[in-house]
């Protein structure tokens, strides 16, 4: 009776081949903050503490876009199954623009108002002037950060990621191959 109100196997293995891409990109931006949130609570506690109040900010941007991006990949998905590239295009051509545009408000927002922004996260002076200095860096990554995600998301939902995941790892095999 409730076998009705679950997918088939074949069902569950395209959801996870979707899916685990998606998920390991996540994980992988994660641990890449984890390690450098490891690397500056070295130099102390007031650094880690306005880095990751700073992050903040860069985290809603990543959620805004993961939200574009993943809405514009179900219809890049479903055009791209149905061979309509000329809709593939259109669709990406619009995400891009939406992603580029919430990249450069963010952008805008800590170039004109840092203070407000990081005060929005914390209100302790030493920590807003220490995640100011450390924006102050940051702020020229969102833009690129954009397009690249939109980009990234775009192979996935055409599937063209696992194409060259598997081109990568028989370059990586050949080199290896070549070495001994």
């Amino acid at each position: 009776m409730l076998k009705k109100y679950f997918g088939t196997k074949q069902f569950y293995r395209t959801v996870i081949s979707i899916a685990f891409p998606i998920m390991a990109q996540q994980f992988i931006t994660t641990f890449v903050n984890l390690i450098d949130n490891v690397m500056i609570g070295s130099i102390g506690n007031i650094a880690l503490t306005s880095v990751t109040v700073a992050n903040r900010f860069f985290l809603i941007m990543n959620s805004i876009l993961f939200g574009l991006c993943g809405a514009a990949g179900i219809y890049i998905a479903q055009f791209f199954g149905a061979k309509q590239k000329k809709n593939c295009q259109e669709v990406f051509n619009i995400n891009m623009a939406f992603a580029v545009g919430a990249g450069l408000l963010f952008t805008l927002i800590i170039f004109i108002f840092p203070q407000y922004a990081i005060e929005l996260f914390s209100k302790t002076p030493i920590i807003v002037d220490e995640a100011i200095k450390y924006l102050h860096l940051a702020k020229y990554t969102y833009i690129p950060f954009a397009v690249s995600f939109t980009c990234m998301m775009k192979t996935k939902s055409m599937k063209l990621s696992d194409y060259f995941e598997v081109k990568k790892a028989k370059y990586t095999y050949i080199r290896i191959q070549i070495k001994q």
